[in-house]
């Protein structure tokens, strides 16, 4: 493999590795709005929270699913930030080769703007895991409690109609 095909061959890697932090971008984004949406639904339509733990966990989720919005936002704002030092990088480069007519091979520099988007998006990725544990646990304590409520409803029900039956046969 000759350097020109290397380079062509890196950038094409480095193409498909920036598809897929947007893809990443773009789907925990979602995920995490429309788990946000979600949680604020299941709270209206079936459970608010009974206690102090319940209220915990819902405050938790939500602050987590927040983050990751937050994350999302800066790793977006990194990343345009690290690809505009790229640019003015490779502008430098080349009008530097144009000059000296001997082109530069070395490789292309990692700026910290880099690290940051991966930092922001390891971060979002973590809060979401953290936001659907929280919110599992919510809604593993609210139905069951709400299973408890019922069970109890129904013995109360069994004992009321034992007691009609005691009565009727009296």
């Amino acid at each position: 493999m000759d350097h020109d095909e290397y380079l062509k061959r890196r950038d094409e890697l480095l193409g498909i590795r920036m598809d897929s932090f947007s893809s990443f971008d773009k789907a925990i984004l979602s995920l995490s709005t429309g788990s946000l949406a979600l949680s604020i639904t299941f709270l209206e339509k079936i459970g608010a929270p009974f206690s102090h733990l319940t209220f915990v966990l819902i405050v938790l989720a939500w602050i987590s699913f927040f983050l990751v919005i937050l994350f999302n936002l800066a790793s977006y704002h990194f990343a345009r930030a690290n690809m505009d030092r790229k640019i003015s990088d490779l502008d430098r480069r080349y009008t530097a080769d144009l000059k000296t007519e001997k082109p530069d091979t070395s490789p292309e520099p990692t700026f910290w703007q880099n690290r940051a988007t991966s930092y922001c998006n390891s971060g979002a990725f973590i809060t979401f895991c953290a936001g659907v544990l929280f919110f599992v646990l919510y809604i593993v304590n609210i139905q069951a409690r709400n299973f408890q409520q019922i069970k109890s409803i129904t013995q109360q029900g069994d004992e009321h109609a034992k007691e009609q039956t005691e009565h009727e046969q009296r």
